[in-house]
């Protein structure tokens, strides 16, 4: 059976089932496949109405479908398959609307992008693809690992590599994403738990420090990168994971990413009591709560 006659009898499925989403997907995705996949079989003409058939037939499913994986699924092939042939504007605008979906869709995406265009889409999602990446790493390697326990601790060993990891990345990307390494709230992140964890006074005095000089580039990071901002997304993960800290901020308390950081590093109680009356932290966390930033 050739695939004209499968596309035929899967149609004909369609036809006396149009409400069975199962058939709808099938035929989208034969369609998708005829029409991607030009050969002797199927005429330019053919191939262009498969793709305007495919193109109604699954965003139909987008609009009608209430299954998220179906919907997910509907959209990484119009994405990898149909758009990238046909149209790539909207191959870009879709992959880069999913928010994102993981590596895949982001890899798919940048070659379609030349030049400073392909920067700029780099620059928005590297940060959060290398936090998925290292949190997977962390999974990887112990079993039991559980990041919303309140108790879990990331250990010292840990923190420095994921701080080389991003050090190490970020030079070989080059000077094109110095401004983005410095807005990186998950980099910002491994340098913070590195005060925490350090043994040595001056390493750690020496990571806060350098944690409130890139807390400076927050502000620009929102404005740049809006929800997509690596600091929106930090915030959101601590603030979902501690209720008192939840509840500081419905109330008011804490109305500032600098507020907000200084409360989150003095309730770490035994770093805030070995260096209270230190001049370098009191300094830090001085110019760490000007910070003005909303949350």
């Amino acid at each position: 059976m050739n695939r004209s006659q499968i596309i035929g009898e899967v149609r004909i499925a369609h036809e006396t089932y149009p409400t069975d989403e199962d058939f709808a997907y099938w035929l989208g995705s034969l369609l998708v496949t005829a029409s991607v996949n030009q050969n002797d079989e199927f005429s330019k003409e053919e191939s262009l109405q498969y793709f305007q058939e495919a193109d109604i037939l699954m965003n139909r499913i987008l609009e009608t479908s209430t299954d998220d994986k179906r919907r997910l699924d509907v959209k990484i092939i119009l994405v990898q398959e149909l758009y990238r042939v046909y149209d790539t504007k909207k191959a870009i605008e879709m992959a880069a609307n999913l928010n994102p979906v993981g590596y895949t869709m982001q890899n798919q995406t940048m070659p379609l992008l030349k030049g400073e265009e392909r920067i700029a889409f780099a620059k928005k999602w590297f940060p959060l693809m290398m936090g998925q990446l290292l949190t997977f790493a962390l999974f990887a390697r112990d079993s039991e690992c559980d990041l919303t326990d309140q108790k879990y601790k990331t250990d010292l060993e840990e923190v420095r590599i994921r701080k080389a990891i991003y050090e190490s990345f970020y030079a070989y990307l080059g000077d094109k994403f110095i401004d983005r390494k410095s807005s990186d709230a998950f980099y910002r992140s491994a340098i913070l738990q590195l005060f925490y964890k350090a043994k040595e006074d001056d390493e750690a005095l020496s990571a806060l420090e350098r944690f409130v000089e890139l807390c400076g580039t927050i502000e620009k990071e929102v404005e740049l990168y809006g929800q997509n901002a690596t600091t929106i997304t930090s915030l959101l993960m601590a603030i979902s994971q501690d209720e008192k800290l939840r509840m500081k901020i419905v109330n008011g308390e804490l109305k500032t990413v600098g507020a907000f950081y200084t409360y989150q590093i003095r309730k770490e109680e035994k770093r805030a009591k070995q260096f209270a009356g230190n001049l370098r932290f009191e300094t830090a966390m001085e110019r760490l709560e000007k910070i003005t930033q909303l949350i």
